[in-house]
C-alpha cells in the first residue's frame, strides 16, 4: 500500500512536469503552459469519473436496451415434440 501511495505521489508532480514541457513547447508561453498543465488534469479527473460511471452501469441500462430473457431450447422445442 504504501509503495503504491509514494508511486501516485511521484506520478502527479511527473505528469504536470511533462504536462508544462509540452504546453510550453507548443505555446512559447510560461503562463500558459501553467494554466494548462493545471486545467488538463482537473478535466481529465471528470471525465474520468464519468467513463468510470457508464462503465460500472448495466449494460442494457447504459444502451437503453432491454435485458433479453435467457434462451434455453429443447429439443421438444426444436423438432415440435417429435424425434428429429
Amino acid at each position: 500500500m504504501l509503495r503504491e501511495i509514494l508511486k501516485v505521489s511521484g506520478a502527479v508532480p511527473l505528469h504536470l512536469l511533462i504536462g508544462i514541457g509540452v504546453a510550453l513547447a507548443v505555446t512559447g508561453s510560461w503562463q500558459m503552459a501553467g494554466a494548462i498543465a493545471i486545467i488538463e488534469p482537473v478535466v481529465a479527473a471528470v471525465v474520468l469519473w464519468g467513463y468510470e460511471k457508464l462503465w460500472h452501469q448495466p449494460m442494457s441500462h447504459a444502451h437503453g436496451l432491454r435485458a433479453a430473457a435467457p434462451m434455453a431450447a429443447t429439443w421438444d422445442d426444436i423438432c415440435g415434440g417429435a424425434r428429429c
